[in-house]
């Protein structure tokens, strides 16, 4: 009952991101974020809800900053670490790594309109998981699509990585799939 609770739960949630994302009046409330503190709340609490061991090891500057929505940020970060999770083997070995380029590390309020072209924040969510054939790549991001082989069970709404997107660019950025079979 817990595990169909947690798993409608998250269904749920997912859907009601995707209507506001489509609302015509939806607007994204940006502020100063620090990155660090926020991305360690997000490992514990992912390490406490896997059903399975979980090392994660975050690579990053102290006192990064980013002005930016902070549920959407947070619930972005949240579904790349659930998929690693997920998708990986008896163990869950991921890294969270995030790099600032262009030398902006705090973006303040009157860059905002410059977010795409002045500041750029990679985040990568590095996993050792079952991995993803070329051929199915580019479907990762469709609706309701989900890309596993046939012998594994994974349940989930095929929404996550849409709604994750979708997001990415509202935030004027972009989201890129890396992947080798049984590789992460």
């Amino acid at each position: 009952i817990q595990a169909q609770l947690k798993q409608l739960s998250g269904l749920v949630e997912q859907i009601l991101s995707m209507s506001m994302e489509q609302r015509k009046n939806f607007r994204l409330n940006y502020e100063e974020i620090d990155l660090k503190p926020m991305l360690e709340t997000l490992i514990r609490q992912h390490q406490l809800k896997a059903d399975k061991p979980m090392d994660c090891h975050l690579a990053m500057m102290d006192n990064t900053t980013i002005y930016a929505d902070r549920t959407h940020l947070y619930n972005m970060i949240s579904n790349l670490i659930d998929n690693a999770v997920k998708y990986s083997g008896e163990k869950a070995d991921i890294c969270i790594s995030v790099t600032v380029c262009n030398g902006y590390v705090t973006v303040k309020a009157s860059l905002v309109e410059k977010i795409g072209s002045k500041t750029q924040i990679k985040f990568q969510v590095i996993d050792n998981g079952i991995g993803i054939a070329k051929k199915d790549q580019e479907k990762v991001f469709e609706k309701f699509v989900q890309v596993v082989r046939k012998e594994d069970d994974y349940q989930g709404t095929g929404l996550g990585l849409t709604i994750v997107k979708k997001m990415v660019e509202l935030f004027k950025g972009t989201i890129t799939l890396e992947s080798e079979e049984n590789k992460g």
